[in-house]
């Protein structure tokens, strides 16, 4: 589209129906995320507090995702950033109570400076998916992707491809002027993310993406090239978390987490097990390692998150802790706007949202091939507690058939009815829909 931004200016008053409705309300859900431990979580060392729990796990994506824990973890994890004294402020958009974002400094030595964050997918991209546990190396290279304005799953993700390449001999790391590609190696590392930004060498290559690296390179590189309709994936390794695997799969622009969240599927807290329970009558479908109940679950955080983005609000205090929920919502309306939603009627328009995007991406003819990277549909993890799990296509046939059912498309193409598409008002919104759907 070529669109690179949109800006408003606006010289009225900000009018609300209710002030003292939408007030007490404010209080209620600030006072419930400060008690949150997730959020507590968050403002203590932001998401990178979550490296520990993958790594322990057996879901962090170690080695471009050809293993999943790695020894000395621990020194990439917000834990540690902090008590080490790198992690030296925290941040927040505008009066929020958790502050995720934090700033982390090296004072000395030749990877000295500061950048904002770092975040999970950051430090799992640029240290475990590269090997690396050197914390100073990976800050560095997050300070360098910041000013280059680069993003950093996807350059852990094509420096991870790279090499593994150069490890089993489909690139010749003498030909491409960089002799030292090896698993851990912060220097390899910032060297190539300067070539990536200014297209020096490989580095030209890489910056064309995984994908497109992959085609150019050849042989089977494409197998271990982690990326699926062209984005490389998050630092979410979905053979072990099947809604993760499934809401990935129907993310319209690839396997990123900014579509749905679905962490119920965990049931780490009461209010993520109580979800589920509501959802399918039973908190035994909190298993991650099992696609049961994973279709209804992925169906409404999908249809959650788009409300969230459609208000404004941010996914952590909705998806992730579940702080914020739907009745909250209906009562943040009511008192900012005199709107009166019910509890369905809210949610369709989240829906109206997740079919509309469905409909662009048919429309562009983008098809379910390909729907997550080869590796997480072929090659089983193969260590820690979730060893032998993978993403296999009956597996992944079976969730979107049932996913299917539940939105209402045609069971064999994800093609959404005209009954659906009427219901929602698309097709009175935008004559001539159905006929650009192929």
């Amino acid at each position: 589209k070529r669109l690179k931004a949109i800006a408003v200016r606006g010289s009225g008053n900000v009018i609300v129906a209710d002030w003292g409705a939408l007030f007490s309300e404010i209080q209620a859900v600030l006072q419930r995320v400060r008690e949150s431990a997730k959020a507590q979580s968050y403002l203590r060392y932001g998401t990178a507090a979550t490296i520990e729990l993958a790594n322990q796990g057996g879901s962090l994506p170690v080695n471009n995702f050809s293993r999943n824990q790695i020894p000395e973890g621990h020194r990439i994890s917000g834990t540690y950033l902090a008590e080490k004294g790198f992690m030296s402020k925290g941040a927040a958009c505008s009066a929020c109570p958790i502050g995720c974002h934090k700033h982390s400094k090296v004072t000395e030595g030749k990877y000295m400076g500061h950048s904002g964050g770092p975040e999970y997918e950051t430090l799992a991209s640029l240290g475990a998916c590269c090997g690396i546990t050197d914390p100073e190396a990976v800050l560095k290279g997050n300070e360098l992707c910041n000013e280059y304005g680069l993003d950093t799953i996807s350059v852990g993700g094509v420096i991870g491809w790279l090499l593994e390449s150069a490890e089993r001999g489909v690139i010749n790391p003498a030909e491409v002027e960089c002799p030292e590609l090896a698993w851990g190696n912060g220097d390899a590392m910032i060297q190539l993310i300067h070539w990536i930004a200014h297209r020096r060498g490989i580095g030209g290559l890489l910056a064309e993406g995984t994908r497109r690296a992959a085609e150019v390179i050849g042989g089977d590189s494409w197998k271990w090239a982690v990326q699926a309709h062209g984005l490389e994936q998050s630092r979410v390794d979905t053979r072990g978390a099947k809604a993760y695997a499934l809401a990935f799969s129907l993310n319209p622009r690839g396997p990123d987490h900014l579509h749905a969240q679905p962490q119920a599927e965990f049931g780490r807290h009461p209010a993520a097990r109580e979800l589920v329970r509501r959802l399918l009558g039973s908190e035994r479908y909190c298993d991650p390692s099992s696609i049961e109940g994973k279709p209804e679950i992925v169906q409404w955080h999908e249809d959650v998150f788009a409300v969230t983005d459609c208000l404004g609000l941010c996914s952590f205090a909705t998806t992730t802790s579940y702080v914020i929920d739907v009745p909250c919502m209906l009562r943040l309306i009511s008192a900012a706007f005199d709107v009166h939603f019910t509890e369905q009627e809210l949610l369709k328009i989240g829906e109206r949202t997740v079919v509309l995007e469905r409909c662009f991406n048919l429309r562009e003819n983008c098809s379910r091939k390909d729907i997550l990277p080869w590796r997480m549909v072929n090659q089983p993890i193969t260590e820690g507690p979730k060893k032998g799990q993978v993403n296999s296509e009956k597996e992944m046939s079976e969730m979107l058939r049932k996913y299917y059912e539940c939105r209402g498309y045609e069971s064999g193409t994800g093609r959404p009815t005209r009954l659906l598409l009427s219901s929602l008002g698309l097709l009175q919104d935008l004559p001539g829909l159905e006929e650009t759907l192929v």
